[in-house]
């Protein structure tokens, strides 16, 4: 038994010296737990400022009624909208990635919700990400709550709805197109409207908290339909979506095999510095730049070549057709010269096996977390998305679905991977000066 406690406390020992892993088995559990904590503040988001869905908002009808209505979603804490862009260029930065969505407020918007019981409904078209359908529902729901409360406000005011219903009842009595055998059955449909806002607003004066919302339990009640909203995913491809559901997933499934490829080769040089290998190879005629040039190389074809396998995979087997392949070729080759550099930073500063892993995997989720590789960064307080411009993961994302689904051009392409071989030449920088073979 002294034996076996002794080994114990050897070993405790033995961790309790190397810090980094020592950070990795008690801090670093910590910090994740308070970064999720966040993150996930007050229902996601963190209630802070900026921490909404980045979307546009065009309003096409140009009224009083559609400026009040744009104005309701520019104070919505759900959102964080951008004004004064055309449809096109609405569209436009939805597809390139730089918004999340966009709400077009249609022709017709304004007097559709000064007559809400006649006529066409209101009309909102929204242009999304394809890459964000969960985001998509919640986009359109949240739009949707909106146009509801507008019209919830006018179930408030019994005198006010009457006058509505009276004017669109005249507008029935003018309206032509309508045979005159329906005209008794509609008078009769505006009488009985009548008769249920007075009864929704006497309910809702008796037992607020049973009738917060009039007018979504009106239109549920009679199939009536005063909001009419959308959607569509907007795309570089003709039908406007992506080839399937694979073209979306595949670009993070490459994403994860090139930081599974960094990890490994960080790994492996900690390894043959440990072992004595890299003091054998320097007895060899070799420069210490060409040794870790060598691993550079090595670690690039490996971490390129699993991406281009796993994208022929998803070609052949799940029929997913990149926009680009010069694009995609281009995003490849900045993401894996990037995790080149990351390699040989985390290879430079680990000083043993245990180290580099915790370090690796601590590091490179990290990069994931606040990336959006995890946890989309609409979900993410305003300051974690403002740190989110140093994460790879995001710019490898971007570049990879700009190849993919998103159409990048050659000058869209620049700017992700402009920022990746910036961030992989000083790590690789870095890493190498602070490397030592011993």
């Amino acid at each position: 038994m002294n034996a076996v406690l002794a080994i114990a406390i050897k070993d405790i020992r033995l961790l309790l010296r190397d810090r980094m892993g020592f950070f990795f088995s008690f801090f670093f559990p910590l910090l994740i737990a308070v970064f999720f904590g966040v993150v996930f503040r007050g229902g996601g988001g963190g209630g802070g400022a900026g921490s909404g869905i980045p979307v546009a908002v065009v309003d096409l009808d140009n009224t009083a009624e559609s400026a009040a209505f744009a104005a309701k979603l520019i104070a919505a804490s759900e959102l964080e909208v951008t004004t004064g862009l055309s449809p096109t260029e609405a569209e436009e930065a939805v597809r390139i990635g730089r918004l999340r969505g966009s709400i077009v407020l249609l022709p017709g918007f304004g007097e559709a919700r000064r007559r809400p019981f006649w006529g066409e409904p209101m009309s909102i078209e929204l242009a999304v990400d394809p890459s964000r359908a969960a985001l998509a529902s919640m986009l359109e729901g949240v739009v949707t709550r909106h146009a509801f409360e507008g019209l919830s406000e006018m179930f408030a005011d019994p005198a006010k709805m009457r006058g509505q219903v009276r004017e669109s009842m005249d507008q029935m009595r003018r309206d032509g197109s309508l045979p005159r055998a329906m005209r008794p059955a509609f008078e009769m449909f505006f009488n009985a409207l009548d008769s249920m806002l007075q009864t929704v607003q006497e309910d809702s004066a008796g037992e607020p908290g049973e009738a917060a919302d009039p007018a979504q339990a009106a239109a549920r009640a009679g199939g009536w339909q005063p909001v009419r909203v959308s959607t569509r995913a907007v795309s570089a491809r003709p039908s406007g979506l992506p080839t399937n559901s694979f073209a979306l997933t595949f670009p993070q499934g490459v994403i994860w095999g090139m930081m599974g490829c960094a990890l490994g080769f960080a790994i492996t040089l900690v390894m043959e510095r440990t072992r004595g290998t890299l003091l054998r190879l320097r007895i060899a005629p070799l420069s210490r730049m060409q040794i870790l040039a060598g691993k550079a190389v090595g670690c690039f074809m490996v971490t390129a070549s699993v991406a281009a396998t796993l994208m022929v995979i998803a070609r052949v087997v799940f029929q997913v057709q990149p926009t680009s392949v010069i694009m995609l070729a281009a995003a490849i080759a900045c993401s894996s010269a990037c995790f080149v550099g990351i390699m040989m930073l985390l290879a430079a500063v680990s000083r043993t096996e245990a180290a580099g892993n915790g370090l690796g995997w601590g590091v490179l989720l990290l990069m994931a977390m606040i990336g959006g590789g995890m946890v989309p960064l609409e979900f993410m307080p305003g300051f974690i998305r403002t740190l989110s411009v140093v994460s790879p993961i995001r710019w490898s994302l971007l570049a990879l679905e700009g190849g993919v689904f998103r159409g990048f051009s050659m000058a869209q392409m620049a700017a992700p991977c402009g920022v990746l071989l910036g961030i992989g030449g000083m790590s690789f920088a870095v890493g190498a000066r602070l490397f030592r073979p011993d």
